[in-house]
Parts: C-alpha cells; structure tokens; sequence
C-alpha cells in the first residue's frame, strides 16, 4: 500500500473525501471517531473535508501512506448530502 488515490467530491459549498470503509479501517490509526458531518453507504464514508478527512489524510502520512486526490464536481448540491450521517 505504497499510494492511495481518493476521490474528493465538491458541490456549491462543501466537500467530501470517499473512503472505503475496509480501508479506513486498515489503515486508521489516530482517528477516534468520525462527526456527525461525514456521511457513509453501505461500502464507504464520505469524510466531510475541513474536520475528517484532514485528520484522515494526516493519519495516511504519518505511516508514509502517500494519497493523490481526484476531484469530482456534483453540482450546486451533492447527493451525498442525502445519505445517512455517520
């Protein structure tokens, strides 16, 4: 697990890191709990951009888990704004 590539979802005011819930808790270490700002599916969280996914992503370079990010515009409004929070 030498390099990690995530998508960052956008919309017109926020942003989410997709994390696959197996990964995250492989590679999770320092994160205590994820808020109630992030939302998640059945196969994912979706890590809200200023709180948990910067603690995520910082968690990844403390083990020297190199990431890249993809960024994917939804529009004025995210569908992931209508999954359950965690």
């Amino acid at each position: 697990m030498n390099h990690l590539t995530f998508i960052l979802h956008e919309d017109g005011a926020h942003g989410w890191l997709k994390v696959p819930k197996d990964l995250y808790n492989r590679t999770n270490l320092t994160v205590k709990h994820i808020s109630c700002y992030s939302y998640h599916d059945k196969d994912n969280y979706y890590l809200e951009e200023d709180c948990d996914a910067t603690m995520y992503l910082k968690n990844l370079e403390e083990q020297n888990i190199k990431h890249s990010l993809n960024i994917v515009y939804d529009g004025d409004y995210s569908p992931i704004r209508n999954l359950p929070r965690v």
